[in-house]
């Protein structure tokens, strides 16, 4: 993958990582959760407006294998939120994710952040693992009116 880039999003990319967010879910979720619970998280990437903020309100950051081709996304806010982290479907179990997570974790010091967290899906969660995160406690929350168990993941850098 030594032709693959990280990049920062931009405006122009909130719709291609749209299409790889909802594409996920729908492809990937059902393993792990209900049709009801998949049709609830993959609606997200349908609200164009929100799903912009989403992208554009954190420090998103795409991977990319050319400039027009965006196989992942991952986004940091400025409070050391993982707020995002998704692979298109057809590029799963490549490493993508590991390296947008890796290279959050770099770019952390920008912003001189010792810790970091999210919300780690079934999908995620052993790749937040995989990179050093732990996983400090279960969560029940409801996402667009759905019951969800998700996992809280933080990382203390040392």
């Amino acid at each position: 993958m030594s032709n693959h880039f990280i990049r920062l999003a931009k405006e122009e990319d909130v719709l291609k990582c749209a299409d790889i967010f909802y594409r996920t879910v729908v492809k990937l979720a059902p393993a792990f959760y209900t049709s009801e619970q998949v049709d609830a998280w993959s609606q997200t990437a349908l609200n164009r407006e929100k799903f912009l903020k989403y992208i554009l309100n954190a420090d998103t950051f795409v991977y990319c294998s050319h400039p027009d081709q965006i196989l992942g996304f991952s986004g940091l806010e400025l409070n050391g939120h993982i707020a995002s982290l998704y692979v298109d479907p057809d590029f799963c179990r490549q490493g993508i994710a590991t390296n947008l997570l890796k290279y959050l974790i770099n770019y952390s010091q920008v912003y001189e952040l010792d810790f970091l967290y999210s919300e780690a899906s079934f999908l995620s969660k052993n790749v937040f693992l995989k990179v050093g995160f732990k996983v400090a406690e279960i969560e029940y929350v409801k996402y667009n009116k759905v019951d969800f168990k998700r996992f809280r993941v933080e990382f203390l850098k040392s």
